[in-house]
C-alpha cells in the first residue's frame, strides 16, 4: 500500500483520531457514572435504609441523584498554568459546557428512571 501524505490523508486520520477520542469520553461518562450510581445504591442501602427505614434506590434513580449533588457541588479550579486569556476561554467553556452536559445525560438517566417505574406499574 502506497501511503502519502497528502492533506486529505492526514485530514482523515485527524478526524479518525477525533471521533475515537470522542466515543472513548462517552464510554468513560457512562461508565462512570453507572460505577457511582451502583456505589449509590449500595452505600444507600447499607446506611439510609436501615437507619431511616427508606426504601432501596434502583441504579437510574442513584445515577440521578448523584448527578444533582455533583452538579450542586462541584467547583472547577482552573489549571494554573497558561496565559489569562486561556484561563478565561477555559472558564467561559466549562460555564458552559457542564450544565448543557449535565442536563444531556440526566434527561437520558431520565427515561431510565421513567422506564423502570413503567415496568413496576404495568406488571
Amino acid at each position: 500500500m502506497d501511503w502519502k501524505y497528502t492533506k486529505e490523508n492526514i485530514m482523515k486520520q485527524m478526524l479518525a483520531a477525533l471521533g475515537l477520542l470522542f466515543t472513548g469520553f462517552i464510554g468513560l461518562m457512562v461508565m462512570s457514572s453507572i460505577i457511582n450510581g451502583f456505589v449509590l445504591t449500595k452505600l444507600w442501602a447499607w446506611f439510609v435504609v436501615t437507619t431511616f427505614e427508606l426504601p432501596q434506590l434502583s441504579i437510574p434513580t442513584a445515577i440521578g441523584i448523584s448527578m444533582v449533588v455533583r452538579y450542586l457541588t462541584y467547583q472547577w479550579q482552573p489549571d494554573p498554568e497558561g496565559g489569562s486569556g486561556d484561563k478565561v476561554a477555559k472558564s467561559v467553556g466549562f460555564s458552559i459546557m457542564f450544565p448543557f452536559m449535565t442536563l444531556c445525560l440526566g434527561w437520558i438517566v431520565h427515561l431510565f428512571v421513567i422506564g423502570s417505574l413503567l415496568k413496576r406499574v404495568f406488571r
